[in-house]
């Protein structure tokens, strides 16, 4: 059907712009190789279920841990479009939508949706902090945070991450 293949279209668009804007991140990342294998060994993923967990101490150590060896300018973009899933998976939440269903409003893997589903964290919590993180990317973009540099990305990180408040 039109509707379908419009959805499937809008879909890959996202997907594409997506990876782009991850590209154009680390164009400038000063060791683009070892962040990009630092992310891809699964350890997004666990600060993620960290932050989700609502362990917000955790998730500062895994983060300064994880640039001991990773760019920001790496860590970021995949940071965003994680939290991003988990925004969208507890909004659905909130409005009653089940886990199947949100999996075929999403399209995201099973797995994912049921994890951030389980999530202690309310859809208000998470859309705040996506925010917070969303808009250190603008700043980033726009100038205004192009003279503070990498510090102040992690600074802005971690000071959205103890904002996650009940």
């Amino acid at each position: 059907s039109i509707n379908q293949s419009e959805k499937k279209d809008k879909y890959i668009s996202s997907k594409i712009a997506h990876t782009l804007e991850k590209i154009e991140l680390l164009w400038d990342a000063p060791d683009i190789e070892s962040s990009v294998e630092n992310l891809g060994g699964g350890k997004i993923f666990d600060l993620i279920d960290t932050i989700m967990r609502w362990d917000r101490r955790g998730a500062v150590v895994l983060i300064r841990k994880m640039l001991e060896s990773t760019s920001v300018y790496a860590l970021h973009p995949s940071l965003l479009s994680l939290m991003r899933t988990n925004a969208y998976v507890l909004s659905l939440k909130s409005l009653g939508k089940s886990v199947q269903e949100i999996g075929n409003i999403l399209g995201a893997h099973p797995y994912v949706i049921e994890k951030a589903y389980r999530s202690p964290l309310s859809a208000s919590m998470v859309r705040d902090f996506y925010k917070k993180i969303l808009a250190i990317n603008i700043a980033y973009r726009s100038g205004r945070g192009l003279h503070d540099g990498e510090l102040w990305r992690i600074f802005a990180i971690e000071r959205a991450l103890m904002g996650l408040k009940k």
